[in-house]
């Protein structure tokens, strides 16, 4: 877990996308929770989504990335999950110019996370709000 909180970091706070996508890997391919252990998908969905985030940051996403992002949005019962994953799909579809798209995301996180209120346009500066840079 310590891993893929640095990377977290690294992604959210300190804008080095590729290191923190590294730690996210790292720690995604040291989670080998057996299912029946409680709670072991939803932090498989954690690291994941790290995963996903660290690759649409670094330009580097593929549609499995989006795929995943959109999946653990829509399936997870965790906040941190589908706020982090909302966050990673508001970054992917304003780079894919999906402005209808972009624009829910934005939407959800300013209704469901009340420090974003003020989600700029530029996710890139929703980056520094998160972390309390701004």
């Amino acid at each position: 877990m310590e891993r893929a909180s640095e990377a977290s970091i690294l992604m959210l706070c300190a804008d080095v996308p590729a290191q923190g996508l590294t730690l996210a890997k790292e720690a995604l391919s040291m989670i080998d929770l057996p299912s029946p252990v409680v709670g072991s998908a939803q932090g498989r969905a954690y690291f994941e989504v790290c995963v996903s985030i660290g690759e649409v940051l670094t330009g580097t996403a593929a549609p499995a990335s989006l795929q995943v992002l959109e999946q653990h949005h829509q399936k997870t019962p965790l906040a941190m999950v589908r706020l982090l994953s909302a966050w990673g799909l508001l970054v992917a579809y304003t780079r894919a110019g999906d402005t209808a798209r972009a624009e829910a995301m934005r939407e959800l996180l300013q209704r469901e996370a009340p420090p974003l209120r003020s989600t700029p346009s530029n996710p890139s500066r929703l980056r520094m709000r998160v972390c309390g840079a701004w």
